[in-house]
């Protein structure tokens, strides 16, 4: 029975590393998608002689493709927030559970998990928190839909 809270200890320990490095490196994909997204934007509107083309390019289907790809954004920007929801709740499940634990456990492992589990809560707070505020970032400058708006302009026509 000792050696199950170390045990514990390590897997969460691990479990949260392991999230800061998904996190990280699907952050950082996702900015280099969208700036050779945005590099090849830019480079294909700098082939183009006047204005009349570019309109002409983009109501044509390889623009219209064009256009749709740069609107997949937003479709990035939910799963972001639902990937740093999903990452606090199981951080903040998996503190409470340290914590919880830490009861069951001898002297100076408890108090070994109790600051584990305290650091878990925090940084699984943090993720929520974060989530919070960025989807209501993100819904204020358009790019999640804001389903208050929708209902209330439902109802009034």
């Amino acid at each position: 029975m000792e050696f199950i809270a170390p045990m514990m200890v390590l897997v969460v320990g691990a479990l949260v590393i392991g999230s800061i490095f998904r996190a990280s490196f699907v952050n950082r994909r996702l900015r280099e998608n969208a700036r050779a997204f945005a590099d090849l934007q830019g480079r294909l509107i700098d082939k183009f002689g006047d204005a009349g083309e570019v309109v002409r390019y983009l109501e044509s289907d390889a623009g219209k493709q064009l256009l749709a790809g740069a609107e997949n954004g937003r479709g990035a920007a939910h799963s972001r927030v639902l990937d740093s929801l999903q990452t606090g709740i199981i951080t903040l499940l998996g503190g409470v559970g340290l914590m919880a634990g830490s009861a069951l456990s001898p002297g100076k492992v408890s108090e070994v998990m109790d600051v584990l589990g305290l650091v878990a809560l925090l940084v699984g707070a943090g993720f929520i928190v974060s989530a919070l505020v960025s989807g209501a970032m993100l819904r204020r400058w358009g790019l999640l839909p804001d389903k208050s708006k929708d209902q209330d302009g439902a109802g009034a026509e």
